[in-house]
């Protein structure tokens, strides 16, 4: 059995960024054990995923709905074009951007490798009773948006 190691002073908002943290952690060491044989960086999944979800799309946009910097960006969009998942085109209605495109190849991936990024969500829910899913999915959505407002506010308070 686990004992409890955390002073019980310790505010509940601390232990959930602190326990939000050790998931990410955990599932970014998973993710690259698991899909380093495709060619693939987490950085990079996230952009191609967004792709695969939004469609057709900038790299600024890219970066503010997935929290990457426009760094980490651009290093995975060169990298994914290189091996002709992505293709970079000039947006037809503005020509100082550049859309980002899934090509046939990186649909393919996609089709290759979302069942086993599902498979990875369905073990990490396995112990939680399955009529908590919609509440855990809730809040973490509502944990996303006030982060992503929260990092889009430069004056807002930092989180953690």
């Amino acid at each position: 059995m686990r004992q409890n190691t955390v002073p019980p002073d310790t505010p509940a908002a601390d232990l959930v960024l602190y326990r939000l943290m050790l998931v990410s952690g955990f599932v970014a060491q998973d993710f690259t054990r698991r899909f380093t044989r495709h060619k693939l960086t987490l950085p990079e999944w996230r952009v191609l995923l967004e792709l695969h979800r939004e469609g057709p799309d900038s790299a600024a946009s890219i970066a503010r709905r997935t929290g990457l910097t426009a760094m980490n960006v651009s290093r995975a969009v060169a990298a994914q074009t290189a091996l002709g998942r992505i293709e970079r085109a000039r947006d037809p209605a503005d020509a100082r951007r550049h859309l980002l495109t899934l090509t046939p190849r990186g649909q393919a991936l996609i089709a290759r490798v979302l069942p086993e990024g599902e498979a990875t969500a369905r073990a990490l829910l396995a112990d939680i009773p399955p009529e908590r899913h919609a509440e855990l999915a809730e809040a973490m959505a509502t944990m996303l948006d006030v982060a992503r407002r929260r990092a889009q506010n430069p004056n807002g308070s930092p989180i953690g």
